[in-house]
């Protein structure tokens, strides 16, 4: 079972030519339902649910288009805030401050995920160097060592 532009529209409480807009612009992390051949109606699956629902907390928190799309890539999602069998979205702020919480903590996750390949990077770029290093110091000796050798055949 699919969801229909205007039922996804009146959930996350955007227009739907809003959600025919961001079906183009996300498309590549949405269902093949969600832009179809011409002709045939946008159908939406739970998990595109989820995909609008980070497309709708990420502009809360004033994210750029190019931000919410890299994120997406790299597989950042969200729960709808409320059961998407009622289509009602939520108002009642402690709900929004829990998706908040949820959507700060997933950020944080994330932001600890990359600090954690950010030093496995630089170590690893640290010992790159360090055999550089050592890879032009025994090229310089085995220079030397030709040198010497080619003095020694002149003799």
């Amino acid at each position: 079972m699919g969801y229909s532009t205007g039922a996804v529209g009146k959930f996350f409480d955007v227009s739907r030519e809003t959600i025919r807009q961001w079906a183009i612009e996300y498309g590549d992390y949405l269902s093949p339902g969600a832009n179809p051949a011409k002709g045939a109606y946008r159908q939406f699956t739970e998990d595109d649910m989820t995909v609008f629902a980070y497309i709708v907390q990420s502009k809360q928190f004033g994210l750029s288009p190019d931000d919410i799309a890299a994120n997406l890539k790299s597989g950042m999602r969200a729960e709808p805030q409320t059961d998407f069998g009622s289509i009602k979205p939520s108002s009642d702020k402690p709900s929004q401050m829990a998706a908040y919480q949820k959507a700060i903590t997933r950020l944080n996750d994330r932001v600890a995920e990359l600090e954690t390949l950010h030093e496995r990077d630089n170590a690893q770029m640290e010992l790159l160097k360090q055999q550089l290093e050592d890879a032009r110091t025994r090229i310089d000796q085995l220079n030397r060592e030709i040198g010497r050798l080619e003095a020694n055949k002149d003799d």
